[in-house]
């Protein structure tokens, strides 16, 4: 149960140098994968939402389940590919709360400057979203301040 091995072996069998036809390469990328994810590797976790995303269906959960679980791992790209799903209803139930939490989490733990940069980026554009949104809300409800 070597979570790095296991996660080479996915590695191996994505990017076609293990033999097959494409299709079943993947497929065994995504079975080496979730054994990876399970033992806590945050890449193979990241790796098999994304290949979930593609149509290539890992065994157990689904594509939100893995992304979650990449995140909470420490996937600094699966915590903004969560954030967007929950932004834009991907997946999930819209959730602009959720979203604005998972991207200060990428923010904080990104050591890459142009993940943090990205991540508050998107962070600054929802709360422009959010802002307009409620603007819009107060509007049709007629609870607009008159000032």
């Amino acid at each position: 149960g070597d979570a790095e091995a296991a996660f080479r072996l996915g590695w191996l069998y994505e990017n076609g140098r293990a033999g097959g036809s494409p299709d079943v390469q993947r497929a065994t990328a995504a079975g080496w994968y979730a054994r990876a994810a399970e033992a806590g590797h945050a890449r193979a976790a990241e790796r098999l939402a994304a290949l979930a995303a593609e149509g290539v269906t890992p065994p157990g959960g689904d594509r939100i389940t893995r992304l979650l679980a990449a995140a909470e791992a420490g996937s600094v790209r699966a915590m903004l590919r969560l954030a967007r799903a929950y932004a834009a209803g991907d997946g999930v139930p819209i959730d602009l709360d959720a979203a604005a939490r998972w991207f200060e989490r990428a923010e904080k733990a990104a050591k890459d400057p142009a993940l943090s940069a990205y991540a508050r980026a998107a962070l600054a554009a929802l709360a422009v979203d959010r802002s307009r949104g409620a603007k819009l809300r107060e509007y049709a409800t007629g609870t607009r301040n008159s000032k």
